[in-house]
């Protein structure tokens, strides 16, 4: 399992992720828009930066692919 600190996201990113129990990449892709956007701490830049980050690393949200 991949950590979701190995996406070269910004480190308050990350800690947000960590903060509401997603710690693995494949934790992440388990996740769609809304459940990100109903974890505290993640807005609209948040989003764009995990789905973004995400992308560099031929990965997607479910839903989005």
């Amino acid at each position: 399992m991949r950590a979701i600190g190995d996406l070269g996201m910004p480190d308050r990113v990350v800690r947000v992720l960590r903060r509401n129990g997603i710690h693995t990449v494949e934790g992440l892709t388990d996740c769609d828009r809304l459940d990100l956007w109903k974890l505290r701490g993640v807005g609209a830049k948040g989003v764009k930066i995990i789905t973004e980050a995400m992308e560099r690393h031929g990965l997607a949200l479910r839903g989005t692919r």
